[in-house]
């Protein structure tokens, strides 16, 4: 009699993150090796289903479980995260008392396109906010999903306006000879 040796699955993940406003998370189970057919698990072989996908998912952390024809099982651990979109901004600076400064701000992650806000409140597609004047100001950014995130504090800076320098001669001990020169 021949016995063969036939390897069982070999379990690799893709996963995707869900968003903020639902459960909207996905994992596919890759394979290589085993004998088909395959039978698929997200919940430590619970239960199985013949499909590699599993859509819909909520965050949060499941066992996968790949069973192939001769009942060889496969496991894993796979993480279904939640993408918020992510901000970050360049500034120029704003003229003595004038309103030139700008916030350009820049979208990552989540779902685009994006909109943006100074104020939380009034949201636009334009990413770049023009004629401000110095000062902190909170950068929002929402994505197509609705999810909501900010960075703070963006600091548009005043631009150089004068300088004074100046120089200062001590006074001697038991007079009043000292002076200050701008």
């Amino acid at each position: 009699d021949t016995i063969l040796a036939v390897a069982g699955p070999q379990l690799s993940t893709t996963v995707v993150s869900t968003s903020c406003s639902g459960a909207s998370g996905r994992i596919t189970m890759n394979l290589s090796g085993g004998t088909s057919p395959f039978e698929y698990s997200i919940n430590g072989g619970s239960t199985y289903q013949s499909s590699n996908v599993f859509n819909n998912l909520s965050a949060g952390t499941y066992t996968l479980s790949v069973r192939d024809a001769n009942s060889c099982i496969s496991t894993g651990v796979a993480i279904v995260t939640t993408s918020y979109p992510q901000i970050t901004d360049s500034t120029t600076r704003a003229g003595c008392n004038t309103f030139t400064g700008t916030i350009t701000a820049i979208g990552t992650g989540g779902t685009s396109p994006y909109q943006y806000s100074i104020n939380g409140v009034n949201y636009r597609s334009g990413n770049v906010f023009r004629n401000l004047q110095a000062g902190t100001y909170t950068l929002y950014i929402r994505d197509t999903a609705g999810c909501i995130n900010s960075v703070s504090p963006v600091v548009v800076a005043n631009a150089s306006g004068l300088s004074i320098s100046g120089t200062a001669q001590i006074s001697s001990c038991a007079a009043n000879t000292g002076s200050i020169s701008l």
